[in-house]
């Protein structure tokens, strides 16, 4: 049998089995009906690339790089707090939010100038609420004011 004529018998397989047609299982079925085994045995393709063209005409090749073994399992760096005040600016911002309570306690307060400082301590206050946060919060300020 040719090559063309295993395939279709391979594909045509699949569909009375009700299996998905892929590129590799058409290949592993065309090598079982050839009697080849695993031509890579255990190794896989990681990647192809191409070496870079010299004005000469020179270079161009492909090199494909195979990978024999398992596969190597992606490290990841240990999460970190992605805001962290040091401890000399988290004291200055709650000696702030203090000064701004104080402030805000004044009766005889003008409209605007309260308004000023509310919006004031809302800042101050976001940022030690991210300080605290373990994950980020990547809510706008203006988003966070309308839901308080």
């Amino acid at each position: 049998m040719t090559e063309i004529e295993l395939v279709d018998a391979a594909v045509r397989s699949m569909q009375r089995e009700g299996v998905g047609i892929t590129p590799g299982r058409v290949e592993v079925a065309v090598n079982a009906a050839r009697g080849c085994a695993d031509l890579l045995q255990g190794r896989s393709v990681a990647g192809l690339f191409l070496t870079p063209r010299s004005p000469d005409g020179r270079g161009g090749q492909v090199h494909k790089a195979i990978r024999t073994g398992p596969p190597v399992l992606a490290t990841f760096a240990v999460p970190t707090a992605y805001f962290q005040l040091s401890d000399a600016r988290r004291t200055e911002y709650q000696a702030q939010v203090a000064g701004l309570k104080a402030q805000l306690a004044n009766p005889g307060l003008d409209p605007v100038v309260k308004g000023r400082l509310q919006q004031d301590l809302s800042k101050v206050q976001h940022l030690l609420d991210m300080d605290r946060s373990p994950t980020p919060d990547h809510r706008s300020f203006e988003e966070l004011r309308q839901q308080r």
